[in-house]
């Protein structure tokens, strides 16, 4: 069960864009697609697994947040495995 409240933010940008959240894992910056000077240390990433309402299985990165202006959960930026 998570128990990190961030992933409090990572429930609700599933629900928010129909998934049901398997799974995710808080990673560090310099894991995945956003690694390196394209994520600040402001913005934290996951990566997860979903199923939409179709039944069908996802997994991907998410980075919570604005590049230039840091901290901020109302931004999402997705980028899909495969």
């Amino acid at each position: 069960m998570m128990t990190d409240s961030r992933n409090v933010v990572v429930d609700k940008w599933a629900a928010d864009n129909g998934y049901e959240l398997l799974r995710s894992e808080y990673r560090m910056r310099t894991q995945g697609p956003f690694s390196g000077a394209a994520v600040s240390e402001a913005q934290p990433v996951y990566y997860v697994q979903v199923r939409d309402s179709a039944g069908n299985a996802r997994s991907g990165w998410v980075r919570f947040g604005r590049r230039f202006w840091g901290f901020g959960w109302d931004k999402a930026e997705v980028r899909w495995d495969g």
